[in-house]
């Protein structure tokens, strides 16, 4: 590959990254819909947000010991595929 391409590819892979990463501070965006959709009060969403960090924070811990033995690639493109499967699993089962 060449080494324009082979940057390229790095680039739109951590753009990708960014923007899953971006998934949880655009949790506001879903609280108006959670508590008009499905009758939620605030400390209900409240928890949802909690969970989210705190798995957060213990999954940093978890793929940062694996990170070195497997290293980057390996681990972002099974975070990717666990990723789309939780939203998958939220669309499918959600409603």
């Amino acid at each position: 590959m060449p080494s324009y391409a082979r940057r390229a590819s790095i680039l739109i892979a951590a753009l990708f990254m960014f923007l899953c990463l971006g998934t949880g501070h655009a949790w506001s965006a879903f609280i108006p819909a959670l508590q008009r959709e499905y009758g939620y009060s605030i400390p209900q969403t409240q928890i949802i947000y909690t969970t989210l960090n705190v798995v957060f924070c213990f999954g940093l811990i978890l793929t940062g010991r694996l990170h070195d033995r497997f290293g980057p690639r390996i681990l972002s493109v099974v975070s990717g595929i666990l990723l789309a499967g939780c939203y998958f699993i939220a669309w499918r089962y959600g409603s």
